[in-house]
């Protein structure tokens, strides 16, 4: 009788114990789930967010390209006025130049009938 007894009690304990291990199991199980889906989640989030920072990054690369482009042509811009303003001040260096011979010229044509006029008397001079 007392090893049916023994054995009984055996048994029950065998069967608390299994209890428990499988509660234990269920219960990791679950924890491993949950963990499973949070972090299959939080995966999600990332790619979502990947997904906008690329976006982001495409509309960033193409409005440096833009920008560039723009800056090129600006400088373009820049470099044909600077030529253009260098040839202009030349022309009106040489224009000058010419407006002052050609006046060399007539003051050289003319300062001899004016220091004729002024030897006959029939030119005054008025100085203040």
């Amino acid at each position: 009788m007392f090893f049916f007894q023994a054995l009984t009690q055996s048994q029950q304990i065998h069967k608390r114990v299994s209890a428990i291990g499988v509660r234990q199991e269920e219960s990791l199980l679950e924890e491993s789930a949950s963990r499973e889906a949070e972090l299959l989640g939080n995966i999600s989030d990332l790619e979502a967010e990947l997904r906008t920072t690329r976006q982001t990054l495409d509309q960033f690369r193409a409005e440096s390209e833009r920008a560039n482009a723009l800056a090129t042509e600006l400088t373009n811009q820049v470099t044909k006025w600077i030529g253009m303003k260098i040839y202009y001040i030349c022309s009106i260096s040489d224009y000058a130049r010419t407006n002052f011979n050609e006046i060399d010229i007539y003051v050289a044509e003319l300062l001899p009938c004016y220091l004729e006029l002024m030897s006959d008397g029939r030119l005054f001079c008025l100085r203040s």
